[in-house]
């Protein structure tokens, strides 16, 4: 005989166990959710962190670069240039800044050793920002030039320079200016969410030295002095 379901019987609720099995599978669902997002939200920190630090590194490297900026006495090269290179309407430039520094070597205290040397600051295809450096007078004058990446994931540099009363991202150092006044440079990279910038007016000591006397560089505000 085949048994009837009653009204009672079709009509059954959900028993304890079945409640508590569906509520601990949720809160598992529930803690594993959490987990992946503060492990996804600390890597992110994490990154932006540390392009930031890269960043102000960079930043912190071209004020120090720029405040030995000098002439380049017994070589034919400009002291200073700076190309740029337009990408696009409303988008930054790409420069490439060179210039030569007065430097002596690391642990030395006596400046009859001083040398003259080459930085070149160019942005690659790849974004990664490199940072070159050769001697050009010195004992150290045959050595190979090294450069090294300073940042990555650049995705723009340029560079513009305060000389003869105006601002340019297009100069190079002439027998009446060898050095501008101020440089201005601006930095973009991207984050894993967002592209950030940082701009920057640094002061250039060696230019305000060799500007005719009486002139007036005209830049204000945020210069950062090294």
């Amino acid at each position: 005989m085949v048994p009837v379901m009653t009204r009672e019987q079709n009509r059954r609720g959900v028993t304890l166990i079945e409640l508590l099995t569906a509520i601990s599978v949720a809160m598992l669902v529930l803690v594993a959710s959490v987990s992946v997002f503060l492990t996804v939200s600390n890597s992110l920190r994490r990154q932006q962190n540390d392009t930031h630090g890269a960043a102000h590194a960079v930043l912190d490297q071209l004020r120090h670069d720029l405040a030995v900026c000098a002439q380049a006495p017994f070589t034919n090269v400009p002291a200073f240039s700076v190309e740029s290179t337009s990408v696009g309407t409303n988008r930054p430039a790409l420069s490439v800044l060179a210039f030569s520094v007065g430097r002596v070597p690391e642990g030395e205290d006596d400046f009859s050793k001083l040398e003259i040397g080459r930085i070149r600051y160019t942005i690659q295809p790849d974004g990664r920002l490199i940072r070159e450096t050769m001697t050009l007078w010195g004992a150290d004058a045959l050595a190979p030039a090294q450069s090294n990446a300073v940042m990555k994931e650049v995705t723009a540099f340029e560079v513009s320079v305060f000389a003869e009363s105006s601002w340019t991202n297009q100069w190079t150092s002439s027998p009446r200016v060898l050095l501008p006044a101020a440089a201005r440079i601006r930095l973009d990279w991207r984050t894993a969410v967002t592209t950030e910038t940082a701009t920057v007016e640094i002061f250039i000591p060696a230019g305000n030295q060799v500007l005719q006397k009486g002139a007036r560089t005209g830049v204000q505000g945020s210069i950062s002095k090294p």
